[in-house]
């Protein structure tokens, strides 16, 4: 099965104050935990980052090499919306399209594979985890 991934971090962090995906996060800009895992999945065969359009180049920078030619940098659009259309429309043809929020760094394999296989059973999937009290 081809299953592409679409991850959106093309915010502009209007209310964060900055650009929260490049901010750096134990040494490491935000947006790539969530692309290191996505890359690092056997199920997953191309990924749409989307991302600010002045943000193309400094993204390409930061990724380098890295991900061999599994990730493609998508021009991201004003909302979130056209953001992954965008991604989707610009992803070759999959049978499975999965989208997770760049800004959101710790999803797990497990999970993702999860996510995978009841979309795979009813056509459709989305997460739902329990809320934790936070002190």
């Amino acid at each position: 099965m081809n299953i592409q991934a679409i991850i959106p971090s093309a915010g502009q962090g209007r209310r964060f104050g900055a650009l929260k995906q490049f901010v750096s996060l134990e040494g490491k800009p935000l947006l790539l935990y969530s692309l290191e895992l996505f890359s690092r999945s056997p199920l997953i065969r191309g990924i749409g980052l989307v991302v600010p359009e002045p943000e193309i180049e400094r993204t390409r920078e930061l990724l380098g090499s890295s991900f061999g030619g599994k990730v493609k940098v998508i021009a991201g659009g004003p909302t979130r919306q056209e953001s992954v259309a965008r991604g989707f429309f610009a992803m070759e043809p999959s049978d499975l399209v999965i989208v997770h929020d760049g800004v959101r760094p710790f999803v797990s394999l497990s999970l993702i594979e999860r996510v995978i296989a009841a979309a795979e059973k009813f056509g459709a999937s989305v997460p739902g985890l329990p809320v934790r009290e936070t002190t």
